[in-house]
């Protein structure tokens, strides 16, 4: 058996999908592959009900990932940085330490567990990226991501804005590991490679986790495959009245920050005013609490399971997180998208440009019912029909295994 390690921060939107390609993979290949994963103790029972080992860093202070995703937003990117780079040579040790004991023979990194990178190169291990924002590697060409959610010009100057902004997020992010120097300089000497591609990401593989059909036109990395996206969620069972109301729709905000939540907390009770005919069932996104209300046609629950549950809904307000908008696709549900910050305002922006939802830029009460009734009133939604066909010829456990196959054997021949 081939002993892999995926890494991945104790965070649902990273561990979740890497936890999908990894059932994927056994399921594919049973028997063939001896998979553990390196998180956070914080998800040591979801990665122990799927019947994976695990090894959880930092136990010295096993709730790290966790306290530094609540701070976000509330400090700066460059704050947050700072703040993590302090940990990050600890971490690489760790993962190395660990690695070196098992004699782990591959490696399948999360994009952002840098310390993963770090530690597979020190010990010359083939690692694979795998990254559900494709879009975040920069590019060459085409419309660049983080500046606030552009999209393809349509004109000579729109072209000139993109390969300005392209440079604008090259000079930050040189400008971010300059600061970093000192912390990352031992692991990172340089952010490019000599061919000018970036070194956080796999020179010779990396798994994109979405779909082709949701991406501007770019040049891609020619070692990047799409592989569709897929997350396992913990199945919790509801009660949700959806027979007693003519409409049903999710709300789901992943973890905003308590004054965005507050704000659409209000904007959710005004339209459930406006809208007696629609029950509201809003997620708060923690499987382990156990809010559970109901008045008149609003449900708060602490939870709601997608794969259980996203089929029955007409529709789904949410923030933009890969995987709601990748889930969506996946169940044909179009969406109303309000971003709050960093790749979410990339994700709004290709869900208005592909016509699979509509991006409320200024979310109020009388927008907000106008693109209800919109998707009311618009009986198809092709472009989102087309990229369900795209869903339904994915073999994500395929594509990972050939990825593996390859990099394995690469790896064997150094």
């Amino acid at each position: 058996m081939i002993r892999i390690d995926f890494i991945a921060p104790p965070l649902s939107g990273h561990l979740f999908p890497m936890l999908y390609l990894a059932k994927q993979l056994q399921k594919y290949a049973p028997g063939l592959y001896d998979i553990r994963f390196i998180s956070g103790e914080g998800k040591r029972s979801v990665i122990e009900a799927e019947g994976f080992t695990m090894h959880a860093l930092m136990p010295d202070d096993p709730f790290i990932f966790e306290r530094l995703a609540r701070a976000q937003g509330r400090t700066s990117m460059f704050h947050q940085a700072f703040r993590l780079s302090k940990k990050i040579g600890e971490m690489t040790e760790e993962i190395k330490a660990v690695i070196s004991e098992r004699d782990t023979q591959l490696v399948v990194n999360d994009f952002i567990t840098y310390p993963g990178v770090f530690a597979a190169e020190q010990l010359q291990l083939p690692w694979i990226t795998c990254i559900p924002t494709p879009f975040a590697i920069e590019n060459i060409d085409g419309t660049p991501a983080f500046l606030g959610g552009l999209q393809p010009p349509k004109s000579f100057l729109g072209r000139g804005r993109d390969a300005a902004g392209r440079l604008l997020v090259r000079k930050v992010k040189q400008t971010l590991i300059f600061a970093l120097r000192k912390q990352l300089g031992k692991y990172l000497p340089s952010l490019y490679r000599e061919d000018g591609s970036e070194a956080i990401y796999s020179a010779t593989a990396i798994i994109a986790m979405g779909y082709e059909g949701l991406q501007f036109e770019r040049t891609w990395p020619s070692q990047l495959q799409f592989a569709g996206y897929g997350a396992v969620n913990e199945e919790i069972e509801l009660e949700i009245p959806f027979a007693r109301f003519q409409y049903c729709i999710l709300v789901t905000t992943g973890t905003m920050l308590p004054l965005a939540q507050q704000k659409i907390d209000r904007l959710i009770e005004q339209l459930a005013q406006q809208l007696p005919d629609t029950l509201f069932v809003v997620s708060g996104g923690d499987a382990k609490a156990s809010t559970y209300q109901q008045r008149e046609n609003i449900l708060r629950v602490a939870f709601v399971p997608y794969n259980q549950y996203l089929a029955d809904f007409d529709m789904v307000i949410h923030h933009g997180g890969a995987g709601i908008v990748n889930l969506c696709i996946e169940h044909g549900k179009p969406a109303i998208v309000i971003p709050q910050d960093y790749d979410q305002f990339d994700f709004a922006a290709r869900i208005q440009y592909f016509e699979i939802g509509i991006w409320v830029k200024k979310p109020a009460v009388q927008s907000l019912c106008q693109a209800i009734e919109r998707i009311r009133k618009q009986p198809a939604w092709p472009q989102l029909e087309q990229l369900q066909v795209e869903v339904q010829q994915m073999n994500a456990g395929k594509i990972i295994h050939e990825v593996i196959q390859r990099e394995w054997k690469r790896g064997e021949q150094q």
